[in-house]
């Protein structure tokens, strides 16, 4: 897709948003920081959703220019509209973006849920429970959710480990039916997520 092609379709939507205009809404890991996207994300964030092996396990599989963008228009439409959302994930010791994750809503569920996907010269790296554990920490101590969800294919063993054992998510089914491709549908409550959270914490201050 060209450059001014792309223009023309954020007219209105994306390039009027001011550059500091979310700045309050930020978030910062270890490794990590997370904002929301501009219309300058693009290219980044088509680096990896055009990626087959990235976006394997992510709905019907890699992006289009216009689907990524679409997608892009989405997650800043979704910031405009609750005041919360994806966000880029930052790599603070390279400061590229590296992938994306937050929360959001969809016709999917009622609830609000949360995802991540990063770029593949980042994986192995544990930056995927990073993400994921500052998405549900956003999302119950910022925006005080009561319960948030997550969803993942079946056979994605890795993301559905993080959400099990290292996030302390259940499984209520691994057969949800969404526009035709069958997940595993986790959920966690606010109250049983700050709990475990403050023992997980103090169990690594004491050892």
């Amino acid at each position: 897709m060209e450059t001014n092609l792309i223009k023309q379709e954020l007219t209105g939507t994306i390039a009027t948003f001011s550059q500091h205009q979310y700045q309050p809404n930020t978030w910062e890991t270890e490794r990590l920081f997370l904002r929301p996207f501009t219309a300058k994300d693009f290219a980044d964030l088509y680096r990896f959703y055009s990626h087959p092996e990235v976006m394997r396990f992510i709905g019907k599989g890699a992006r289009t220019e216009s689907e990524t963008l679409a997608e892009l228009i989405s997650f800043i439409t979704h910031w405009r509209q609750h005041n919360f959302g994806n966000f880029a994930i930052i790599h603070k010791a390279s400061g590229k973006l590296m992938g994306r994750t937050g929360l959001y809503f969809s016709d999917r569920c009622k609830e609000a849920q949360f995802g991540y996907v990063l770029d593949k010269s980042y994986w192995g790296q544990g930056l995927g429970l990073e993400a994921g554990k500052a998405s549900l920490d956003y999302g119950f101590k910022v925006l005080e959710f009561e319960q948030i969800v997550a969803f993942a294919m079946p056979e994605n063993v890795v993301s559905r480990k993080i959400l099990s054992e290292k996030l302390g998510m259940h499984c209520i089914t691994d057969n949800f039916i969404y526009s035709g491709i069958q997940y595993a549908y986790y959920s966690i409550g606010r109250a049983e997520y700050l709990t475990s959270s403050s023992l997980r914490v103090k169990a690594c201050k004491s050892s």
